[in-house]
């Protein structure tokens, strides 16, 4: 499974329920449980982070310090599809309306709390996670490299070889190709 790329943050809303206990007797009943995502009014859509592809997320509960790590094998946003009902904890049931996006998840799993991940998440509940990148050309120190988009895919080109030995002569700084260019960064 690949590393996770969210972090989703919850509370158990009702001092009678343990969300993570509900949540792992559906996945223990039936291989997986929906877990709702509870946008708050004032966040931003994750909507480029749902799809299909299978992933797995950081759960925290910043306010009892528990740190999971859950892997899920679809995500969707509510006003594409609904959840199977069945699947739901049944102490949120009713309020379905209010989800702004579903997680099916398959494994739910502690592991040690990290006080980083807090600070990333602050009071929101989703965040994108940074990709850490290993640049061992210059040395062997973490890296850390964030991307912003407001639409759903990156083109990522590499190795382009510019210069007059190359299919792309920029010798001449005021050919078109050159303006082209230039203007990408």
């Amino acid at each position: 499974m690949a590393a996770p790329r969210i972090i989703l943050r919850f509370r158990n809303a009702r001092t009678d329920v343990d969300t993570i206990s509900e949540h792992q007797k559906l996945i223990n009943l039936h291989d997986n449980v929906y877990w709702g995502w509870w946008k708050k009014d004032t966040e931003i859509s994750q909507s480029h982070l749902f799809g299909e592809q299978p992933g797995s997320a950081y759960i925290i509960d910043t306010s009892e310090e528990k740190l999971y790590l859950a892997e899920y094998s679809k995500s969707f946003l509510s006003e594409k599809e609904k959840p199977t009902i069945n699947l739901v904890p049944e102490y949120y049931r009713e309020n379905c309306d209010k989800v702004a996006g579903w997680f099916v998840l398959n494994r739910i799993q502690e592991v040690p709390y990290s006080k980083e991940f807090e600070t990333i998440i602050g009071q929101k509940t989703f965040e994108q996670l940074r990709v850490n990148v290993k640049d061992s050309i210059h040395d062997e120190s973490d890296k850390q490299l964030q991307i912003t988009t407001k639409k759903s895919s990156i083109l990522h080109i590499s190795d382009i070889h510019f210069g007059k030995d190359h299919a792309f002569d920029l010798s001449n700084k005021k050919s078109g190709i050159w303006k082209k260019v230039y203007l990408m960064y």
